[in-house]
């Protein structure tokens, strides 16, 4: 949903690491998404790269190559394809604009994989349909995983889970 976002630092993926640990996040300020993977950085770099200009370098680039972004004075990604570089410029937007990730309330509890597997197979069952929002989801509560689109219905119960 990032590249239809009006706002263009919402059409950013926040890329930032520090070592051997590459964070993506990005937001539509309504959900949340971060992803945490291996990769390096030789300092602690937070930069904003449009959301456009990361897929295309990642379907552009050689399957085995590495993509890196330089943030030092004007901001480049930079990649290989077909054994040669190829380094693009993109717009640097200030970082302290990106919205900070939500802090929840409460405790977090860990849900076993079986839950998980039935939220997946429950999302078959839950509606497309954007005007009917609350049959956009799947109902979890402590004993049960649910989901309709208003003709069929999918209902996994039996669950203990410290909720």
């Amino acid at each position: 949903k990032l590249q239809k976002q009006s706002m263009s630092v919402l059409q950013c993926v926040l890329v930032f690491g520090h070592e051997n640990i590459v964070r993506f996040a990005g937001t539509d300020l309504d959900q949340y998404l971060q992803y945490e993977g291996v990769g390096s950085s030789t300092t602690a770099t937070r930069l904003l790269v449009p959301y456009e200009v990361l897929v295309n370098a990642a379907k552009q680039a050689d399957a085995t190559g590495e993509i890196r972004l330089n943030a030092e004075g004007e901001s480049w990604i930079i990649y290989p394809v077909s054994g040669a570089l190829i380094a693009v410029p993109f717009p640097s937007l200030d970082v302290g604009e990106f919205p900070p990730k939500p802090s929840p309330e409460g405790d977090p509890i860990t849900l076993p994989a079986g839950v998980l597997g039935a939220m997946n197979e429950a999302l078959g069952c839950a509606s497309t349909d954007t005007t009917r929002y609350i049959l956009n989801s799947v109902y979890l509560d402590a004993h049960v995983v649910a989901a309709t689109d208003g003709r069929q219905l999918y209902r996994r119960n039996s669950l203990e889970l410290p909720l």
